[in-house]
């Protein structure tokens, strides 16, 4: 299973995750795990990400750049829409291109304009239920934010119109594709 399948399941569930991706060395059994990349994954998740969102490591960023590069063009790359880029410069997880790449079909698009909804939902019940904790309210308003970039960028604005997919009240957040120079540069 993926890092997009996972968190995409997970999120679905309303289990909203926050990590971190290294590459490294690790070594891990039953009963022990340890190693450089695990310790980096671990800082990225507690002290990076801050918000419900898979950040990936400056090493990992390099591999991920490295393999785009074989493509000439971040764009032409199979995984080009995998990873994003926020304003704060962190890489993350695209979770919900999951869902495009299920639900990529003409017959399909109804079950995929219901998953979005039921992501939306989930997001609005959490904006609700935390309204009084600015800490964790700001957590769900930047998966918001996300929910509707990724509205904008995959549905049509008729689409969006119609059913009614984006988060209302809430503020464009400056996320971005990659391409090889965004992550050369990071």
């Amino acid at each position: 299973m993926s890092f997009i399948d996972y968190q995409l399941e997970m999120t679905l569930n309303g289990y909203f995750l926050r990590g971190g991706i290294d590459l490294g060395d690790y070594y891990g059994d039953d009963d022990f795990a340890y190693g450089p990349a695990l310790i980096e994954a671990h800082d990225l998740e507690s002290s990076k990400a801050i918000y419900p969102r898979i950040i990936l490591s400056d090493e990992m960023i390099k591999m991920v750049s490295q393999h785009l590069g074989y493509y000439g063009s971040a764009s032409y790359a199979p995984q080009n829409s995998h990873l994003l880029i926020d304003e704060d410069d962190k890489v993350f997880v695209n979770y919900l291109y999951g869902l495009h790449e299920i639900y990529n079909t003409t017959e399909d698009i109804m079950e995929y304009i219901q998953k979005i909804q039921s992501h939306k939902d989930i997001i609005l019940t959490k904006l609700n239920h935390f309204k009084s904790d600015k800490k964790l309210y700001s957590k769900y308003e930047w998966v918001a934010q996300y929910h509707n970039y990724y509205c904008d960028e995959y549905f049509e604005k008729n689409a969006i119109q119609q059913f009614n997919l984006k988060i209302p009240s809430i503020q464009t957040r400056n996320f971005s594709r990659i391409a090889i120079s965004d992550l050369i540069l990071i």
